[in-house]
């Protein structure tokens, strides 16, 4: 619970950072807005135009027990999935994304996956029509430091577990009423390529050695991918919060089969009822549900969901955060597997 709190409190101070408040300056944050070259906008009717543009943000936050981390952050406000107009709804939920390894920086994600841009060939930003920013906010975090564009200036400084990784994202703010949304994925030549050319843009020092996926935090925590953190996740569905694991189908590195079996063995109050209920079908594959935790396939999918099926990874975490669960089959979505020329 401890980590989930720390998340909550992070949201919480970029959503004061962007909204202008002035208690963001206390929480140790600098930000930047969103100018950086290449960003090619769509073409919309003028009365689109005229509405107010999301906001976005990209800086640094260090953690107030560890003033030496500092932690890349790129936050996107909330749009209009029709006309890119910036949505400002209390109840928007945050969406929190860090790519896995470890090391592996959450810019891939957001850059390949399901921010509100992708990369094109020649390093141009087009809009990405399958954005996870039309659910709600999305906040990428490069983490743990030595990640991407994190890094620290206390010399020898490492993160060595999966604790030490949710203490230093937390804070002690108030999120409101907006809900967070944590995602946790696990790279590209295109990406660090972009990075690399306006990594004096973005705020980081020369220093910093982006790479899509660093050898650094995966060697620090080596020693701690042996350890079960089962029980967190058995905490988390017995005390109400809603958990969605999701895997593809034609995953091999971290296969279904695999997903599959540890949540069947998953120790919580529900055990029994979750492995003898029904896996049900959907508009991109099956899925299974007992109160707060679900599990869904994705057909067509491999390790990355979103870069695979856009468009079904899209509906699947807009009915996950509206029902709880992927609901009744969408004609109007198929699955049709996409590949970038990475």
């Amino acid at each position: 619970m401890a980590a989930a709190t720390g998340l909550q409190a992070l949201a919480a101070v970029l959503l004061l950072l962007v909204a202008a408040v002035p208690q963001a300056a206390a929480a140790g944050l600098t930000d930047k807005p969103l100018v950086l070259p290449g960003r090619v906008r769509p073409q919309v009717a003028a009365a689109a135009a005229a509405r107010p543009e999301p906001i976005e943000r990209f800086g640094y936050f260090s953690p107030a027990t560890n003033p030496a981390r500092k932690l890349f952050y790129w936050f996107f406000q909330a749009r209009s999935a029709t006309t890119g107009a910036a949505i400002n709804a209390t109840t928007t939920p945050v969406i929190a994304w860090f790519n896995g390894g470890p090391g592996c920086s959450s810019l891939w994600g957001m850059f390949v996956e399901h921010g509100p841009y992708s990369l094109s060939t020649s390093r141009q930003l087009v809009p990405n029509s399958f954005t996870w920013a039309t659910v709600g906010h999305m906040l990428y975090i490069d983490q743990p430091i030595g990640t991407g564009l994190s890094y620290s200036t206390k010399p020898g400084d490492a993160t060595t577990s999966q604790l030490d990784v949710a203490q230093t994202v937390s804070t002690a703010q108030d999120c409101g009423t907006a809900d967070l949304y944590n995602c946790y994925r696990s790279l590209d030549a295109r990406v660090e390529a972009y990075i690399a050319a306006n990594k004096a843009r973005l705020g980081a020092p020369a220093s910093v050695d982006y790479q899509a996926c660093a050898s650094q935090p995966y060697q620090s925590l080596l020693h701690d991918m042996t350890v079960s953190y089962d029980d967190l996740v058995g905490a988390l569905v017995d005390n109400g919060v809603p958990v969605m694991v999701f895997s593809g189908e034609d995953d091999w590195v971290c296969n279904s089969l695999a997903s599959a079996q540890w949540l069947d063995g998953l120790i919580w109050s529900r055990q029994r009822r979750w492995k003898v209920a029904p896996v049900q079908a959907w508009a991109g594959g099956t899925f299974k549900r007992v109160g707060p935790l679900s599990f869904v396939r994705v057909a067509n999918a491999g390790h990355m969901v979103p870069l695979d099926q856009p468009a079904l990874s899209l509906l699947m975490l807009r009915q996950w955060i509206a029902t709880g669960q992927p609901t009744v089959p969408n004609p109007t979505v198929k699955s049709s597997r996409r590949r970038q020329r990475l």
